[in-house]
């Protein structure tokens, strides 16, 4: 299921939304992946076999700020890193295929100036630890908003 904004001004309007509803500049959609146990498909060899030593398929979605689902993949088996599964091809702003690059929108900008990600994604750093610790300061003191404990709980 794919029902990701088409045009700039949905893709603002979804930003507006982060920024009118939960405070968050810049952001366009929530993403998640969740390794969902199966049993081992007959003759598939390793192909489901994942890290926690169990046999899965990946479920990724993105929600908007309204907690409704505008991505979902399910193809993705087991044996798959997340890296490779949180991109996925149709999760690109814009191509342009006589140059074959791909445009990135404005609201990708202020996140050039954050962290420079790397595909493995799973890699643990001090510098990630560090800005969670840092957001989950700011978000539990002087960032907090009164609705927030009310979707946490």
């Amino acid at each position: 299921m794919e029902m990701l904004p088409s045009t700039d001004e949905e893709w603002k309007m979804s930003a507006k939304l982060f920024e009118t509803q939960w405070h968050f500049n810049n952001c366009v959609g929530c993403m998640d992946g969740k390794h969902i146990l199966i049993q081992k498909p007959p003759e598939s060899g390793s192909l489901f076999f994942n890290y926690k030593g169990t046999f899965s398929v990946v479920l990724f979605a993105i929600v908007n700020a309204n907690y409704e689902f505008i991505y979902v993949h399910t193809g993705s088996n087991g044996s798959q890193k997340k890296s490779k599964t949180y991109l996925t091809p149709t999760c690109v702003d814009r191509e342009d295929l006589e140059r074959g690059t791909f445009i990135n929108g404005t609201w990708r900008q202020a996140t050039n100036e954050l962290i420079s990600l790397q595909r493995n994604i799973q890699r643990p750093s001090t510098d990630g630890k560090n800005i969670r610790n840092t957001l989950t300061q700011y978000f539990n003191g002087a960032g907090s908003v009164t609705f927030q404990d009310r979707m946490i709980n």
